[in-house]
């Protein structure tokens, strides 16, 4: 039914384009594409490499872990710990060093990628939140991350800092849930808008 589908696509936009039919897709916005009879698995381990060749580090050693265990870095040295995304004009021989670890996690896992499985009616979709209770010292406002899960499948993820400072660690987990809420009713319409069934209920962590 799918293939007879996609066929009818293809045959209405030639009417309409140009186009020539590739075949299975292998590569697209930079993202490796393999397909397999029950799965695809996606990688940029084409991209990591020119980043390690232009960084000069394409021969280091590689790192089990992107930075050091509670590592904090400052604006300037002895100063107050902040966020190390957050500056860039100064960066001190600290930061280097953290920049380097993370190049060097990346040669250790060049070839790892994404895969998905085929989805099944049913499947469950699974998210994970948590926050980190004022732990910028300037503002005392928090960050939050999720991630969520299609059965095994990696589906979105993302990391933000919330606009309010939190009185407590729990309103903090709470807010935190918040968002990872609104997150979880967009992927479940999105998966029933590209299936055509309901995604199963979600379970939140």
């Amino acid at each position: 039914e799918i293939v007879m589908v996609m066929s009818s696509i293809k045959q209405q936009m030639n009417k309409e384009f140009e186009m020539s039919d590739m075949g299975l897709l292998s590569y697209y916005l930079g993202i490796e594409v393999t397909q397999h009879e029950d799965a695809i698995t996606l990688k940029k381990s084409a991209y990591a490499r020119r980043v390690l060749l232009k960084t000069g580090m394409a021969d280091c050693n590689p790192s089990q872990s992107p930075m050091e265990h509670k590592l904090e870095l400052t604006k300037d040295e002895g100063g107050v710990p902040v966020n190390p995304t957050l500056f860039m004009e100064k960066p001190t021989v600290n930061h280097m060093q953290a920049v380097k670890r993370i190049l060097r996690y990346i040669k250790g896992t060049v070839d790892y990628g994404l895969v998905y499985t085929k989805y099944r009616k049913g499947d469950v979709i699974t998210g994970y939140s948590d926050s980190n209770h004022a732990r910028d010292v300037e503002d005392r406002r928090t960050t939050g991350g999720m991630v969520f899960y299609l059965k095994e499948n990696l589906v979105t993820w993302g990391s933000k800092k919330q606009q309010c400072v939190a009185l407590s660690s729990c309103e903090v987990e709470f807010m935190a849930a918040t968002t990872a809420t609104c997150q979880e009713i967009w992927v479940s319409t999105l998966v029933q808008e590209i299936t055509g069934k309901k995604a199963g209920p979600c379970v939140l962590y």
